[in-house]
């Protein structure tokens, strides 16, 4: 709760419930929602995901979320990660191929910096982008700005899927409604 200092805990606010769409996996939600972009891109069906939830001793919220995807019959490998516990946040996206391994960690160094990795056999590539917390959304707000002080309500709308945010939100309601 770092990022919230105004807040004593989960309690304080929608991020300590679950069913107010808090919790570590629907408040860290846009690794998820790049996933799912990157799933859409290489037309990867999602056949079958596999969460392992570290819920509250309330079970109000998960404190720590993995999920495994079964992409259809393809050798592909894919793994998201989110927590609200470790000291070092942890939000974080893999893709593996019999070839290739793509990653991101979202705000690692304790949210001064988020850290792709691509690798194979042969090479790895590695680039660490330094930011600050209002980096988070920076570039967001500035695209709606520019979009809506140019009246390109379409292109706002493209830029706004919301396909893609419906997506995130039913996995993350099926994995969060089983527990």
């Amino acid at each position: 709760f770092k990022a919230h200092p105004w807040l004593n805990g989960p309690k304080d606010s929608y991020l300590g419930f679950k069913n107010r769409c808090g919790c570590s996996l629907m408040e860290h939600s846009h690794g998820l929602h790049l996933l799912i972009i990157l799933f859409d891109k290489y037309d990867l069906k999602i056949g079958k995901v596999e969460p392992s939830i570290i819920l509250d001793n309330e079970k109000n919220y998960d404190k720590k979320s993995y999920l495994s995807f079964e992409l259809g019959n393809r050798e592909i490998n894919a793994f998201y990660s989110t927590d609200v516990i470790s000291n070092d946040i942890n939000k974080s996206l893999h893709i593996e191929t019999l070839n290739n391994i793509f990653s991101v960690r979202f705000s690692s160094d304790n949210g001064t910096t988020d850290i792709y990795i691509k690798k194979n056999k042969s090479h790895e590539i590695i680039k660490k982008f330094k930011k600050t917390r209002a980096d988070d959304f920076i570039s967001e707000v500035k695209l709606l700005d520019n979009l809506i002080r140019s009246n390109n309500y379409d292109k706002l709308l493209n830029n706004i899927s919301c396909a893609n945010a419906i997506k995130v939100a039913t996995i993350c309601a099926n994995i969060l409604d089983d527990d």
